[in-house]
């Protein structure tokens, strides 16, 4: 197993900050137009509950998604742990917090009310835009919302190949994915990336008793024994299904995934979280929709 973090700038805003099923589909997509025997071999490991390869989200440059339940949570338990006051105002601005730092993980337990302060005082990663458009031909005027990026991105890569034409080949689509695949909107201005470095990793910690979940995913039956939920949101997701098989009923099956950001206490330390979800499309059962992600592991307490 080995961890990879691709750093990005963006060029441009963002329609939504993509999330783990995104790249999974879309390397496995790649691969299937271009290498056909990598590709079954691949989808078929997805398929036996081993995953090759797992993604997190498109994050911040060195931060991490929380829930923020997490966060009010623990400032409580070391308020009360301090014999100190829990400060209701904080609490308000903690809620607002999306990402943390990773190194905010290192000896946790420890952290003090001002630790917590400090996070309320950065700028928000994130801005949320909107920009208006118009449609020449129907004389019409549209909007787009998005999100503009104030630092670097990063994306996280988990990997269980050794195989290193197999990592290439990843690699490779990545490249397209984010030259051709994100760019559906490049024409208004949006979702234009630029793929800055890429470097192996050992900023996902895979110690501790709890983790985070780095990005969207599924979790599997058989996971049920080795985590325990703690904080986490859900999120319905209505894909599409794209060329052809748009023309009719391009919508797959509503899917529900916990959000990226979700805290578990851990029972065993997994590598890769997440299945398969089968039958995802009303026109094609065999249309499959690739749920896993990372966790980064920490210790509470």
């Amino acid at each position: 197993m080995k961890d990879y973090q691709v750093t990005l700038k963006a060029l441009s805003p963002l329609t939504s900050v993509f999330s783990a099923d995104t790249f999974n589909g879309w390397i496995l997509y790649s691969l299937s137009l271009r290498n056909k025997e990598l590709f079954v071999y691949l989808l078929e490991k997805f398929k036996n509950d081993n995953p090759p390869f797992a993604f997190s989200s498109l994050l911040p440059c060195d931060y991490l998604p929380i829930n923020s339940n997490f966060l009010t949570e623990k400032l409580g338990e070391n308020d009360q742990k301090n014999n100190q006051s829990i400060n209701k105002d904080l609490r308000k601005k903690l809620k607002k917090i999306r990402y943390l730092p990773i190194e905010f993980f290192s000896n946790l337990p420890s952290k003090t009310p001002a630790d917590f302060l400090a996070l309320t005082k950065k700028d928000d990663l994130l801005s949320a835009i909107l920009r208006f458009h118009n449609n020449i031909d129907q004389k019409l005027l549209f909007f787009v919302e998005g999100l503009a990026p104030k630092t670097r991105l990063s994306l996280y890569l988990r990997v269980r190949e050794d195989d290193q034409a197999i990592l290439e080949e990843i690699f490779r689509s990545l490249d397209e994915g984010v030259e051709f695949f994100l760019g559906k909107k490049k024409s208004v201005g949006y979702n234009q990336l630029k793929i800055l470095n890429v470097q192996a990793t050992r900023k996902l910690s895979s110690q501790g008793d709890h983790f985070i979940a780095t990005s969207h995913f599924n979790p599997h039956p058989q996971e049920k024994e080795a985590y325990e939920p703690l904080f986490f949101d859900l999120k319905i997701k209505h894909p599409k299904i794209g060329d052809i098989y748009a023309q009719k009923n391009p919508f797959k099956r509503k899917i529900v995934l916990v959000e990226e950001g979700a805290v578990f206490r851990s029972k065993k330390n997994k590598e890769i979280i997440g299945k398969v979800i089968n039958q995802v499309s009303y026109r094609c059962p065999e249309f499959v929709q690739i749920t896993v992600t990372i966790p980064f592991y920490f210790q509470y307490a």
